[in-house]
């Protein structure tokens, strides 16, 4: 039975797909065919995990999950990417049990730009009918039960510290070679491989034409078959999509700040957990503005 030995575990619109991509270039490095399997977040007695979509969970079982790494050969490593782990708790226990001895990999990114993004993106998939006050001030309280802080602790309760990577979307942005060289070293592979990361993953954006929109999100109810299908036409279905495109405005600075406040006593604690300066955030005081990024 061969499973993987690293996963990429999240946040979400925080680089995944991209950090996937880099990773799936390298010759000693082989990934799930599907990204984002969601197999480990999977509870098999939760009525609302059961009778979802296909696919919202397209991995349910455990011989299905091994069938996506048959193909690994002699990979020195082995693995997939799943952003919704890092804020599943079942996830965590599961992982534990099954790969007490995988290499876990976390990007995190500004959590405003990151939560605004993730709106952003709802719009664009034809669920979210708030407007941006609306909607961050009735889920003001949610988004102050999922900080980064609270999502992680669990991950360094069960795994030694040497397990875990974190990475940030702000550094993938300004050197995306050097931070996934890091992560060849860090998963055991040839940390000298140059990736292509010259192609963007994942644009964001609100859509120019709703219909048009519209048809690109039923087509991206099949996504997890995406994988199978050659690249050259999953690059041609990327275009068209990224065409339909426009550059979102930026969050409102009264939003802005509600959502500084909201996780600005979170950042202490979220800086000692992982031993980095997040300074860069801005967080610690006022920040200016959240203009969505490319992913």
């Amino acid at each position: 039975m061969t499973l993987p030995n690293f996963i990429v575990a999240g946040a979400k619109k925080a680089a995944t797909t991209s950090l996937y991509e880099y990773l799936n270039q390298h010759p000693q490095v082989y990934m799930s065919p599907i990204k984002e399997t969601k197999f480990f977040a999977y509870e098999p007695n939760n009525p609302d995990h059961v009778n979802a979509d296909h696919h919202k969970f397209p991995i349910r079982t455990l011989a299905d999950y091994t069938a996506l790494f048959a193909a690994a050969g002699a990979a020195r490593a082995i693995g997939e990417a799943s952003p919704i782990y890092v804020s599943s708790l079942h996830a965590v226990q599961q992982i534990a049990q099954r790969l007490p001895h995988v290499k876990l990999i976390f990007s995190l990114r500004n959590p405003i730009d990151r939560a605004y993004s993730a709106y952003v993106m709802r719009v664009r998939g034809g669920y979210e009918p708030r407007s941006v006050e609306d909607a961050f001030q009735e889920d003001l309280d949610l988004l102050k039960d999922k900080t980064y802080y609270k999502q992680l602790l669990p991950w360094y309760e069960h795994f030694d510290r040497k397990q875990i990577k974190i990475v940030l979307f702000e550094d993938i942005k300004q050197d995306s070679v050097r931070v996934t060289q890091a992560l060849y070293d860090f998963i055991g592979v040839d940390a000298t491989f140059v990736p292509d990361t010259s192609r963007q993953h994942m644009i964001g954006g609100l859509p120019k034409s709703r219909l048009r929109q519209n048809v690109i999100n039923f087509l991206r109810r099949y996504r997890f078959l995406r994988f199978y299908l050659p690249k050259t036409v999953r690059s041609q279905f990327t275009d068209y999509a990224r065409a339909n495109l426009t550059k979102a405005p930026e969050l409102p600075l009264e939003i802005t700040q509600l959502l500084a406040d909201a996780y600005r006593e979170d950042l202490p604690l979220l800086e000692q957990l992982i031993e980095r300066d997040l300074s860069l955030w801005g967080l610690t005081s006022q920040h200016q503005s959240a203009e969505i990024a490319a992913n």
